[in-house]
């Protein structure tokens, strides 16, 4: 409890006057005393409670402004994501364009070669070195094996295309209509 000036002086004067042995002034000095005390602790009360108002206020501004600026970021790190997803996506869409177009040809191509009854085949029907993991025409059984995964039980199941199918015995998964 803080007290003005005025009312700290009246106490000083008080117990001056009690020291001095002048009991009737201190009383008339406490009256006054009794007078003002009430005014001066509610003054004060009311001043606490309106400084611990600004406080929750300004805490309850500061606490707003961190929400805002936490929404703000978490919104720019899930768009960020967003945009990297469909970046992602456009690219393997247009690498799987690129790769059906290429396939398509290659598929031609080895179908336009014309047979050859040789002991020794023309450099036409000779493949290079690597031909099977990296050539336009085996594109579709080298992406199945990317799919299928490299590591032990790290497949996912994917039923060849070549395969007959057999009604007597199906795949699993396969579903009856």
């Amino acid at each position: 409890m803080k007290y003005s000036k005025g009312l700290l002086d009246l106490i000083n004067a008080e117990e001056s006057l009690v020291r001095l042995k002048q009991y009737d002034d201190a009383k008339n000095v406490r009256r006054m005393i009794d007078r003002i005390l009430p005014g001066e602790e509610a003054a004060f009360n009311k001043r606490h409670e309106e400084k611990l108002d600004r406080m929750h206020r300004r805490q309850a501004e500061e606490h707003d402004e961190d929400l805002k600026r936490l929404n703000e970021r978490v919104s720019a790190l899930r768009w960020n994501g967003v945009r990297a997803r469909e970046k992602d996506m456009a690219i393997t869409q247009q690498r799987m364009k690129g790769h059906d177009v290429d396939m398509v040809h290659a598929h031609k191509l080895v179908m336009m070669k014309q047979p050859e009854l040789a002991v020794h085949p023309s450099a036409t029907w000779q493949n290079r070195p690597g031909f099977i993991s990296t050539s336009a025409h085996h594109r579709g059984g080298q992406l199945l094996n990317a799919v299928k995964g490299k590591k032990a039980n790290q497949a996912i199941y994917v039923a060849s295309l070549c395969n007959v199918h057999s009604f007597d015995n199906p795949e699993s998964g396969t579903v009856e209509m």
